[in-house]
């Protein structure tokens, strides 16, 4: 189970993705307040 090796050669890039998932989440519920 060594699948892991290039994932922790780029720690950031979970955090990255999980911060973009994030922000696009907010994104959306703000749209969403704008239109109501």
């Amino acid at each position: 189970e060594d699948t892991e090796t290039e994932s922790t050669s780029t720690p950031g890039f979970g955090v990255v993705s999980a911060l973009c998932g994030f922000l696009a989440i907010v994104c959306l519920q703000l749209r969403r307040k704008k239109n109501e």
